[in-house]
């Protein structure tokens, strides 16, 4: 809930969640009830820092993906390499031909990030999230399974076990 409420994370979000124990309670167990969701704590030298999330579409082989650093001392440091653990997994344990990432304006650094690690921009979401009384526009960014294996040889180290729980350490 700490992390979910910071600003530097919360700036990025969809929603605005409240710093709100009953609340987070009721989040907690909605995503614990949906078999298509997934969540991990990132650690980081046995720190937990941060989140990884998808919501899956088993039918249609994709999902869509988020993450945050809500240890703000490990934003530069590990920031840019979280992406890289999750494809891996996802492209080599997985069925999955295709990861979508929703990157809100303003977020220039992951939006660059992404184009870096191969995926392509499919358009704009216009005026698609209200929040602080003001519309945001969304990147609309998907990554193929095909575009990662043709990278992929390059971040091959980045490797974490995301099947045995709800935890993967990234290596220093």
């Amino acid at each position: 809930m700490k992390w979910r409420t910071k600003e530097h994370v919360t700036k990025y979000m969809a929603s605005d969640p409240e710093y709100n124990m009953k609340k987070q309670k009721i989040w907690y167990n909605k995503i614990k009830q949906n078999a298509n969701s997934y969540y991990w704590i990132v650690h980081f030298d046995e720190t937990p820092i941060g989140l990884v999330s998808m919501e899956v579409n088993e039918k249609h082989k994709y999902c869509l993906w988020a993450y945050y650093i809500g240890e703000e001392g490990f934003i530069k440091k590990v920031g840019g390499i979280i992406p890289l653990y999750f494809y891996n997994f996802i492209f080599s344990k997985t069925y999955i031909n295709k990861i979508i990432a929703h990157v809100m304006m303003g977020n220039e650094n992951v939006r660059k990030l992404h184009l870096l690690q191969g995926y392509n921009e499919i358009g704009v979401l216009k005026d698609h999230i209200f929040k602080n009384f003001k519309f945001y526009d969304v990147y609309h960014m998907e990554l193929y399974s095909s575009n990662w294996h043709k990278i992929k040889c390059q971040y091959m180290k980045y490797q974490a076990d995301f099947e045995t729980g709800n935890s993967f350490t990234l290596d220093k």
